[in-house]
């Protein structure tokens, strides 16, 4: 079980579709990259990757694209990284369970118009 100081709830939009991917060991992954405003200061964006596994991370890579608005809750974790030219750190949220909240809007659709509700989809966990 994680740390309840290292527990983290974040909103944000989904930067980029969701990678769904097959571990070594035949477990379906979903990462992403959150981007949450105010992370690290007033009139910022941080961003975090997140990934969810299995029954969870199929039903992400399915549902989301880019823009999404979700809610994910997890352990906070730090991953260093390296390259040749270069090193550093990544905020990561492994293991999330996420909330779908709402979807982008497309272009065609008029906010002041539109009195439809938003799209909305049930919470998934692992």
């Amino acid at each position: 079980m994680s740390s309840p100081a290292n527990h983290v709830q974040l909103i944000g939009r989904l930067t980029a579709d969701p990678n769904l991917r097959t571990s070594p060991s035949d477990k379906a992954i979903c990462e992403m990259r959150l981007a949450v405003d105010g992370l690290g200061g007033k009139d910022t964006v941080g961003y975090i990757n997140v990934s969810c596994w299995n029954a969870a991370g199929e039903a992400c890579a399915r549902q989301l694209t880019k823009g999404w608005a979700v809610a994910v809750c997890g352990e906070l974790r730090i991953v260093p990284w390296r390259t040749e030219q270069r090193s550093g750190t990544d905020v990561a949220i492994p293991f999330a369970s996420v909330k779908f909240l709402t979807a982008p809007r497309t272009r065609t659709e008029n906010p002041v118009s539109d009195p439809a509700p938003e799209q909305t989809a049930a919470e998934v966990r692992f």
